[in-house]
Parts: C-alpha cells; structure tokens; sequence
C-alpha cells in the first residue's frame, strides 16, 4: 500500500495571526485520496494551533470567532531582509514533531502545500526534513499558489514533481487513480484536526474580474458557481457537531449572488440554524444594495470586509474599477440600515502598491473611517506573473521572493516613515469608531 503525507507547511514570516487561516486546498486533497483502498493517507498541518504538540507548551487562545496567534519563535534574519527593523520568525509546531512523524509513518510521497510565493522557506524545511530522514526513495510533490505561479523555481530547490494549477487529475495520474470529473463535490475532511474552532466554505471558485494586482484568475481561470446543496449540507453536518463559525473563502461571492449567495443563506434561513458568517477576503461593495444586506444580516453574518482599496478614483479605474467611493458609501450605509454594527464592518485601503503615494493612502483610509466602520491596510505583494507584480519586480529589482513578502514591499516603494505613519493613523482612526 503507498503511503502518502500531505503537508501544510510552517510559515516564516515577521506575523502571522490566524484571521481565519485553514488550509482549504490541501484537505480537499486530503479527502479525495482518502477515497481510494490502495492509498494509506495522513494529514500534518504545521499551523494547527489546537495540536497537542502545540499545546505542550502552553500555547492556546483564541478569540470570540476563533481566531488567534499562532505558536512563533524567533530565528535569524536572512541577509536579504536585513533592512527590516522587526524580529522574524518562524510559525507552526516545532520540527522535533514532523521527523517523529516521518519516522513512525514513512511515507512514500510527501505531498506539501505552497502558499505565498515568499512562504518558500517553509516548503523548503519540509523537503529538507523528509530528504534527511527518508532519503531520495521519497518523492515530494507540491501544488498550490506557489507552484503555480513559480514552478521553475521549485523545481530548481529539488521538488520532484511541481502541480500548476489543479491537482486532482494530475494526482490521479501520479497514484494510478480511476479518473472522476468530480472535483466540484470534494469538500474539506474536517476529521484531520481534534479540536476545531471554526470551518471555512465556498460557494463560488474564481473571480469574474481582471485586477492587475491578483492572482485569483491564475489559479483559478474559470468563475463558477459549486454545488450548492451540497455546500448546505456539509454546513448542517458541522453545526450539528458544534461549529458556530463559517468562514466564505470565495473570491467573488457576491457575484452571481441569485445563484448561490441567495440560495444557500435562504437554505440557512429556513431551517433556523444559529450561525455565524464572516467573510475575510473582501466583498464587493457594489453588489451590496438592501436586499442583499437584509438576507445576509438574518441569516447571521458577524463580521463584514469591504474591498475600498483607493479613494483616488484615477486609481480606482486604473486598478480594474472594482468599485467606486459611491458605490462603497452605499454599501455601507445599506450594512448599517440592515442592523450590522460599526465595529463589525471593516474596508480594506492598499499600502504600497504602484502608483500609490502616502497621501492617497492618508485620504483613503480618513474617508473609510468617515464613513462610521473600522478600516484596515492590505498591504501590497507583488505577485509575480500578474501585470503589475511582474512590473513591481523590474522596476525595483526584485531577485529574491523574499522580498514580495507584503510586509517587506510596501517599505521598498514609500519608505519606513511613512508605511509606519499610515499604520499609526489607522490605529488612530479605528480608535475613534463607537462601540
């Protein structure tokens, strides 16, 4: 029988919080392998702040939705960093505890997960540690954002096999798998954690529009709506077991909204589950208008992001003209008509990103916070192979992805003082907003 271990890798980074972060991808793969008699599968999330590798060290908290800090020391700064006057770390369970995984278990393959294309030092102890343990018998395969975006370079680092894109045909190929176009109905197994504190879902994949900043069309070249009853009905099994939180992962899930938004929470709604919704990747304010506020409000949405991004609307048209500042005004006063809170409504405003000056940063985070909501900087990565991340890398230079870290970039393009004095405002600004 092959063993196959599937891997969320650490993360090195100067913070990292768990605003929600589970490991979607990976334990859909999780889940779909588990299908198959001739595949001995297990999960190993570095990043599973409930793990009682973590908890020996008396390291556990978690807020009202269940988000919190994750278990980081603090390592040596690598050259390329230097310039950065904050401490780095590394986050997730200790390695003593994957070796003695490695060692017990003896996998085959090692499947590992790529995230941000700056997170590489991550996927790159896990190699290390299973190369070291293992040998060469052990193949690694990553898939994910990193692999699709960079796969050369992977490849270059000692990756066996680099996944671009989807991974379920191609995984079917490496195991000698029956080939299903199933993909669509393969949802997260939940059973890899013992403690869980929240669950996050999709009803849409993709997005339908073309920033010059985001990946999201790259990764997932197609916007589609997923099955939606079968979305419900996983959501009903992990309520029953006690999970309050849902967490949409989706990057447009307000587009198409009659088809899956409205559907799903009338769903919610009529059966009278008591469940909370939160929604961190930012909605499109656009698609906000009183009926959509109203049915998200009843059917239990606890915390609101808005994509505002610029005030300056040249920008605003430049950047895929997403929204504009009436539009996101309206949202907002539609949110607050429908009974949602001022605290529990935030707008993102990007720092650093090109084009920008601290200046229409300054008037884009001031005109959020006029509107009465919390506001909070999304700070710009360049992303490679996407037309401004590709720009941002040539214009400044760029030869280590280190330094598309998003908190690294923004330093690079407006400087210390400034990135600093934005983040003091905001602070300040959010300060001010009655509770």
């Amino acid at each position: 029988m092959t063993k196959v271990l599937v891997v969320n890798p650490p993360v090195y980074d100067f913070s990292l919080y768990d605003f929600w972060l589970k490991p979607y991808g990976p334990l859909r793969i999780y889940a779909f392998l588990k299908r198959y008699n001739n595949l001995n599968v297990r999960f190993f999330d570095f990043l599973d702040r409930y793990s009682p590798y973590v908890n020996a060290y008396g390291y556990k908290y978690k807020d009202a939705y269940g988000k919190g800090k994750f278990l980081g020391v603090q390592i040596e700064k690598p050259s390329v960093l230097e310039f950065v006057k904050r401490k780095y770390k590394r986050f997730g369970i200790p390695p003593v505890y994957f070796e003695d995984e490695l060692r017990s278990f003896k996998p085959d393959f090692v499947l590992v997960y790529t995230g941000m294309t700056y997170w590489y030092p991550g996927v790159i102890e896990v190699m290390n540690s299973a190369r070291s343990i293992l040998g060469k018998k052990v193949h690694i395969v990553t898939g994910g954002i990193l692999s699709t975006l960079c796969p050369n370079f992977l490849k270059e680092k000692g990756v066996d096999t680099v996944i671009e894109g989807e991974a379920f045909d191609k995984l079917a190929s490496i195991f000698d798998l029956p080939s299903k176009k199933e993909e669509d109905h393969i949802l997260p197994c939940w059973s890899a954690y013992k403690e869980l504190p929240y669950v996050v879902i999709r009803l849409t994949e993709g997005c339908p529009f073309r920033c010059p900043y985001c990946a999201s069309y790259i990764l997932k070249p197609r916007f589609r709506v997923l099955d939606i009853d079968r979305t419900f009905e996983h959501v009903k099994k992990m309520a029953s077991k006690g999970i309050r939180d849902f967490v949409f992962y989706d990057d447009a899930l307000l587009v198409r909204k009659k088809d899956a938004l409205f559907p799903f929470l009338e769903k919610v709604i009529k059966e009278r589950l008591s469940l909370r919704f939160h929604t961190p990747n930012a909605l499109h304010a656009r698609f906000i208008d009183e009926e959509t506020a109203y049915i998200m409000k009843k059917a239990g949405f606890s915390t609101i992001y808005l994509g505002f991004e610029f005030q300056d609307e040249r920008l605003q048209k430049k950047m895929g003209g997403k929204v504009y500042t009436y539009e996101f005004d309206r949202a907002v006063n539609n949110l607050l008509q429908a009974g949602f809170k001022r605290e529990s409504i935030t707008g993102y405003v990007f720092l650093g990103i090109l084009g920008q000056s601290p200046d229409e940063v300054e008037r884009a985070l001031r005109h959020v916070n006029f509107t009465g909501i919390r506001v909070m900087l999304s700070e710009f990565s360049p992303i490679p192979r996407t037309p401004l991340g590709n720009k941002a890398i040539k214009e400044y230079g760029i030869d280590d992805l280190l330094l598309t870290n998003c908190s690294v970039f923004p330093l690079i393009s407006m400087g210390e003082e400034a990135v600093k004095y934005l983040k003091n405002l905001k602070n300040r600004l959010n300060a001010s907003i009655p509770k």
